[in-house]
């Protein structure tokens, strides 16, 4: 192992990503985080191409709406870095390959994609290795039962924002995001039993003050997670984990346009779908499509 790999590879069971590979049995892992949870078709297609050259072609699709890439060796790793820049799926910036996780509703609409980047704009030292912010639609939620240290519920006007594991939020302007965020950072820093606490754990063991719990929670409603919905459709393959060669000819026998979204549920949405021909046919609500033939 070249010591610029060595130096980078992390221990089993922290988080990896594209500057910090994890090693496995299957050699080492790569995570990708979709900047809004979101990518396009060339770089999907690019994400899949590069996983058949330089990995095992195996590919994850994680509870935080992430990519893994497995099977890589020491050599290919530094060639599968050089194609994710390109693409624009990872950076050589420690700042950015670190930043927290901006975890997105698929059905947010991209015009909210502005406000995901100022979250990644966000600098706090010593946080958790798994600190994420969830932003999610306050009327019509699909990540309630998703992990976030902070979540950020977009309404018509303002928004909400929320610690995890908190029984009410507070309301707040687009323009005092970012000075809400960062009180409600210092509180949770002052709080914290060690460097590794989450939110969770410091609101339930010490409470939640007042000043950041004023208004109440969205409620949870029936959300249709696979299958056609709103103009698109959501399907999983093998429950989140397929060869990249699958994907590709999924891809090619569907007709969509805009970027693709990725989902925790293991899922992928395809929006202003036409068409979606992959057979046997069996997406319904409650089963991932799971052993499709090609």
């Amino acid at each position: 192992m070249t010591s610029k790999v060595k130096n980078n590879v992390n221990r089993k069971g922290w988080c990896p990503s594209i500057l910090k590979p994890m090693e496995t049995s299957d050699g080492l892992l790569v995570r990708i985080k979709p900047k809004f949870s979101s990518i396009s078709i060339h770089q999907l297609l690019g994400l899949c191409d590069l996983s058949i050259k330089h990995g095992n072609g195996l590919i994850d699709l994680t509870n935080r709406a992430n990519f893994q890439l497995r099977g890589l060796t020491n050599r290919s790793y530094l060639e599968l870095v050089d194609g994710l820049v390109e693409l624009g799926l990872g950076s050589r910036s420690p700042e950015e390959d670190e930043a927290p996780q901006v975890l997105v509703s698929p059905m947010l609409s991209e015009e909210f994609r502005e406000l995901s980047d100022r979250l990644l704009l966000l600098r706090f030292k010593k946080l958790p290795p798994k600190f994420g912010f969830v932003m999610d639609n306050f009327e019509q939620p699909a990540c309630l039962q998703y992990s976030g240290d902070i979540r950020i519920y977009i309404k018509p006007n303002d928004v909400l924002i929320a610690f995890d594991n908190a029984d009410a939020g507070v309301n707040v302007s687009y323009s005092q995001i970012e000075g809400q965020i960062k009180n409600m950072i210092d509180w949770y820093m002052s709080n914290r039993l060690d460097e590794f606490s989450r939110v969770s754990s410091v609101v339930s063991t010490v409470g939640c003050p007042s000043s950041f719990a004023s208004s109440p929670l969205p409620q949870e409603k029936q959300f249709k997670k696979i299958g056609f919905i709103d103009g698109g459709v959501f399907f999983a393959l093998n429950s989140g984990q397929f060869h990249a060669s699958q994907l590709v000819t999924v891809l090619e026998r569907a007709y969509f346009s805009g970027n693709i979204r990725v989902t925790p549920w293991r899922a992928l949405y395809l929006p202003n779908c036409d068409l979606f021909d992959v057979a046997p046919y069996q997406i319904d609500e409650d089963k991932f499509f799971d052993g499709v033939n090609f």
